[in-house]
């Protein structure tokens, strides 16, 4: 998958001249990097889905078949799902997804300071509920990379989700990008390796309850893991997953096997 990051432009932190001939060349740009090798890449193309231009834009994006789905990130694009104004605008980008048969993979951690299953029910509920059609890849299993209390606790509204029959789990999968962390890292800090530790427990748990068959394989590359070689990130991204999550070998491959329904639909 090749990500946009035109949502950059929208940052309402960034003062930006000619923000959507802007968003439009990025996303025109990623469709045509996706256009020398398409049997290979399928391209996302992005919007900050509070713009104005949102709707027109991912209209514009599902026009072009080298773009298969949409990247949004809510912390990023200051996404507030607190505040009703924007849940009905993400209601909205969500019900015009389905309609033009769109997949997306989406940042859904907001900057909420208390950020957890209040927001994630929110998402539930409000946003996928409206678009129950909609093929969905949470990122960094519903955090922002790490795992802490906020982010276990959003993991946990979608297991009682599923188990409550509030939400279907066929469209749905949970990246594991930039979440794992091997305790080694900590070097002699023994209590930040304990809490690495006690966190990638955590997420093995959820991931058992969240089904593995609802987990992939995911990276932040390049950016994470950190280093100066991005050509073996991919690589050094499973060595982790491998060496540090603490699930069963069959647990391991049954989530290494996975394939987001993004990579089906990508046209």
């Amino acid at each position: 998958l090749v990500l946009s990051n035109s949502y950059m432009f929208g940052v309402p932190d960034i003062e930006v001249a000619d923000e959507l001939e802007k968003v439009r060349a990025e996303n025109d740009y990623v469709a045509s990097q996706v256009a020398e090798y398409p049997t290979r890449l399928i391209g996302l193309c992005s919007v900050n889905p509070l713009a104005a231009y949102a709707l027109d834009e991912i209209a514009r994006c599902a026009g072009d078949p080298r773009l298969g789905g949409l990247k949004l990130h809510l912390a990023n694009s200051d996404v507030d799902l607190t505040k009703e104004a924007h849940v009905e605008t993400m209601t909205a980008v969500f019900g015009h997804l389905e309609e033009l048969g769109l997949p997306v993979l989406v940042h859904m951690r907001t900057r909420n300071p208390e950020y957890g299953a209040d927001d994630a029910n929110v998402f539930i509920d409000r946003v996928l509920a409206t678009a129950p059609g909609v093929h969905v890849q949470i990122a960094h299993m519903a955090g922002w990379g790490g795992y802490d209390d906020g982010t276990d606790a959003a993991l946990g509204a979608f297991v009682a989700a599923f188990e409550e029959g509030r939400l279907a789990r066929d469209n749905l999968v949970f990246g594991l990008g930039a979440v794992v962390f091997l305790p080694e890292a900590a070097g002699d800090n023994e209590e930040l390796a304990a809490m690495v530790r006690d966190a990638n427990q955590k997420l093995a748990q959820r991931i058992r309850q969240l089904g593995t068959e609802r987990v992939v394989f995911a990276t932040d590359w390049p950016s994470c893991p950190p280093g100066d070689d991005a050509s073996v990130g991919i690589e050094k991204n499973l060595e982790l997953v491998r060496s540090a999550l603490p699930l069963s070998e069959e647990e391991m491959e049954q989530v290494l096997a996975n394939v987001s329904g993004i990579f089906s639909l990508g046209r």
